[in-house]
């Protein structure tokens, strides 16, 4: 218990005290995993409009029936699969933040260049330093959880306004 507690006392140190190379790294981190989620959704949302060509024989009878053409029963569709297709992108930032393996491979850990959290935390492992990586998993974990909750406010925001 005392390894987690002095790791969130050294993540709010590392933090607050203004260590510019953790922002670096927390900056750098929020970039790679926001443009790769950024070019991933669109391949979700392709991989749903080709859903929509397997929407059952009965939900399209019922939108004929309500007078929607062809390019309303898409827009219809993907109006109801966008918050499931926004838990799929929070999924997708999750797993892409976390990724260690691919990181190293691909990026390296270059001090300012490629150094994220993930590869920061493997680097202070290596080297002994359990407290420091201990602190920067506390912070890769509250980066995701504020990411995760920002999205699913907007998520329950459209669940509230249907």
């Amino acid at each position: 218990m005392d390894l987690i507690a002095d790791a969130l006392r050294h993540a709010g140190r590392l933090l607050l005290g203004g260590d510019g190379e953790i922002w670096s790294i927390l900056w750098l981190s929020l970039q790679v995993s926001g443009t790769a989620t950024v070019i991933a959704s669109p391949i979700v949302t392709g991989i749903t409009l080709a859903a929509v060509q397997n929407v059952p024989e009965k939900f399209r009878l019922q939108l004929l029936g309500l007078g929607a053409s062809r390019p309303q029963m898409i827009w219809v569709v993907l109006r109801e699969a966008r918050l499931p297709m926004l838990a799929a992108v929070m999924a997708g930032f999750g797993g892409i933040i976390s990724e260690i393996g691919a990181s190293m491979m691909v990026g390296g850990n270059i001090k300012g260049h490629t150094r994220t959290l993930t590869t920061a935390m493997v680097l202070e492992t290596g080297k002994g330093n359990f407290d420091i990586a201990m602190a920067l998993a506390v912070l890769l974990l509250a980066l995701v959880f504020l990411v995760n909750w920002a999205l699913t406010s907007i998520q329950q925001r459209g669940q509230r306004l249907r």
